[in-house]
C-alpha cells in the first residue's frame, strides 16, 4: 500500500523525497487510525488514498505559503510592476479617446 501511496504522491507533487514523506505520513496516520477504529475502517485502501490527499494538500498549501511574494500572483509586488503589455494597451487606448474627444 505505501508504494501506491508514493506513486500518487509522485504523480501529484513530482518530487521523490516528498512522495516518500507523503507515504510516510500516510502509513503512520492509517495504522494509528486502524488502531483506533479498527473494523470500522471497512476499505483501508480507500482510507489510505484520502489520507493521502489530505497529506498532499497540506504540503501544496504550506509551500503556497513559503513561496516568495515575487512568485504569488496578485500579490502587491506584481500590482506594482509595470506590465508592459497593459501599458501599451492603455496608452493606445488612451491615445484615442484623446483623438476622439479633440
Amino acid at each position: 500500500m505505501r508504494r501506491g501511496v508514493w506513486i500518487i504522491a509522485l504523480k501529484e507533487l513530482a518530487d521523490a523525497e516528498l512522495a516518500d514523506e507523503v507515504a510516510q505520513e500516510t502509513i503512520a496516520r492509517l495504522l494509528d487510525a486502524l488502531a483506533k477504529q479498527g473494523a470500522a475502517i471497512v476499505d483501508p485502501a480507500a482510507f489510505a488514498r484520502g489520507i493521502a490527499r489530505h497529506v498532499i494538500a497540506d504540503l501544496r498549501a504550506r509551500r503556497k505559503r513559503h513561496d516568495p511574494i515575487e512568485h504569488v500572483e496578485n500579490s502587491v509586488v506584481h500590482a506594482s510592476a509595470a506590465d508592459p503589455l497593459a501599458q501599451a494597451v492603455n496608452a493606445e487606448q488612451l491615445a484615442r479617446l484623446r483623438q476622439c474627444l479633440a
